[in-house]
C-alpha cells in the first residue's frame, strides 16, 4: 500500500452542542473530531465522494438489477442512496469516501434513516485503502425492513480469513439512527446513539492489525432477488417486482458522517487510537467552512495524483470513475450472505474464500 501524506482537518462546531443523534455533527467528551460532511454541497462530487455504478455494472451475489450513479444524490443536507424499479429493472445505489477521506484507528459515527422497503439489503463499512481485503468492518449491515442491525469484523489468520459477528436490536430503524465503531488497541467497539452496544477483543496480532490498516468508509444498498441461489439466506423481495411491501422506489439517507481521534487534552485519555486520517487522494489539508482544499501534495492509496488549477484530478488515480474499492466486484453482498447464513443457531464464526 502506497504512503498517504497525513494532513490535518478543522471542523466547524456548533456553540450549542448538539444531541448525539441530532443533524449536526455532535462534540464527543474525550474526542476531536479531524473529519466531518454533512453534505451541503448542490450535488454529489466525485472527486469527494465516488457513486458506483459509472459502468451500470450488476449488483450481483443475491441483489437484483445494476447499479447506476444518478441514484446517488445529495439534497436537504443529506446523502440519497436511492433504489428503483425503471422499465422492467431495479437500479441500486453505493458509494465510496476513497477519494476523501482516510484513516488508521479512530472512531468513526454517521446518523442514517431507513425507508421501509422489505427486501432492500444495506451494507456500511470501513475498507482498507490499498484495497488488500481482509480487513473490513462493517459497521452496520442487514435489511431495510428489520430492526436487526449486524456488524462484522473480517481478519485475515495463518490458515485463512476470518469473521467475528455481532448484532443489536434498534427500536425504529425508519427514524434517524447513529451508528459507529471505536478502533482501540485492543478492541474494537461498536455504537448505537453513541452509546457502546457491543465488543470484539482484538486478542491477536492478525486481529490487531487492523489499528494501523488505513481505511475509507462506504454505503452500499440492493433489491434482494426472490430467485438468486442466495435467497434463502436473504429477505427478498416477493415475487421480484415492486409490491405494496416493496414500493418501486426508495431511499436510504444518510446526514452526517465524521471520523475522530482521541483528546488527551479534554479528557486525560492517552488511550492510542491507532492513527490519524488524511486525503486519500494526497492533494492537502481540507479547510474549515467552505470545503475548498490545499494544494500540499502527498502519495495517495491508489497512485500519486495531482491537483490542476481547475480543480480536475488527473487520471492516475488508481480508480475508475468512483468504483474503487470495490473488488471482485461485490464484497459487500458476500458479507450479507454470511450475516444471514450466520443468525442460523449453532453456526460458527465462518471461514471463507472470497
Amino acid at each position: 500500500m502506497a504512503l498517504v501524506a497525513t494532513a490535518t482537518y478543522s471542523v466547524e462546531r456548533s456553540t450549542a452542542a448538539p444531541s448525539f443523534n441530532g443533524d449536526q455533527v455532535p462534540q464527543i467528551d474525550g474526542w476531536r473530531a479531524d473529519f466531518s460532511e454533512d453534505f451541503t454541497a448542490a450535488s454529489v462530487n466525485d472527486q469527494n465522494w465516488g457513486p458506483y455504478g459509472w459502468g451500470y455494472q450488476p449488483v450481483g451475489n443475491g441483489a437484483m438489477g445494476v447499479y447506476r450513479p444518478e441514484n446517488t444524490t445529495i439534497s436537504n443536507g443529506t446523502l440519497n442512496l436511492t433504489y428503483a424499479y425503471r422499465d422492467g429493472q431495479w437500479t441500486s445505489a453505493g458509494v465510496s469516501g476513497a477519494p476523501l477521506f482516510t484513516a488508521a484507528g479512530g472512531r468513526w459515527e454517521f446518523r442514517v434513516r431507513q425507508p421501509r422497503a422489505a427486501g432492500l439489503g444495506y451494507a456500511f463499512l470501513l475498507w482498507p485503502a490499498g484495497d488488500k481485503w481482509p480487513p473490513e468492518i462493517d459497521i452496520a449491515e442487514g435489511n431495510s425492513n428489520s430492526r436487526t442491525v449486524s456488524s462484522f469484523y473480517h481478519f485475515r489468520t495463518a490458515d485463512g480469513r476470518e469473521r467475528l459477528d455481532a448484532s443489536r436490536q434498534v427500536d425504529d430503524p425508519w427514524v434517524w439512527n447513529t451508528y459507529g465503531v471505536i478502533i482501540e488497541a485492543d478492541e474494537l467497539i461498536f455504537t448505537h446513539n453513541g452509546e457502546p452496544h457491543s465488543r470484539i477483543a482484538l486478542d491477536t496480532p492478525e486481529k490487531r492489525a487492523v489499528v494501523s490498516e488505513r481505511m475509507w468508509i462506504g454505503f452500499q444498498i440492493g433489491v434482494m432477488d426472490p430467485n438468486a441461489p442466495e435467497a434463502e439466506w436473504f429477505e427478498t423481495v416477493k415475487g421480484g417486482v415492486p409490491n405494496a411491501e416493496t414500493p418501486a422506489s426508495g431511499t436510504v439517507q444518510i446526514d452526517w458522517v465524521a471520523h475522530y481521534v482521541r483528546d488527551p487534552a479534554a479528557s486525560g485519555d492517552a488511550r492510542s487510537d491507532g492513527g490519524g486520517g488524511s486525503r486519500s487522494d494526497g492533494t492537502g489539508d481540507l479547510a474549515s467552512g467552505d470545503g475548498t482544499t490545499a494544494t500540499d501534495s502527498g502519495g495517495a492509496a491508489g497512485g500519486e495524483t495531482s491537483r490542476s488549477g481547475s480543480g480536475d484530478v488527473a487520471d492516475d488515480q488508481g480508480r475508475t470513475r468512483g468504483d474503487q474499492g470495490r473488488t471482485s466486484g461485490d464484497h459487500l453482498w458476500n458479507r450479507l450472505r454470511e450475516f444471514a447464513a450466520g443468525e442460523r443457531p449453532g453456526l460458527p464464526y465462518s471461514v471463507y474464500d472470497r
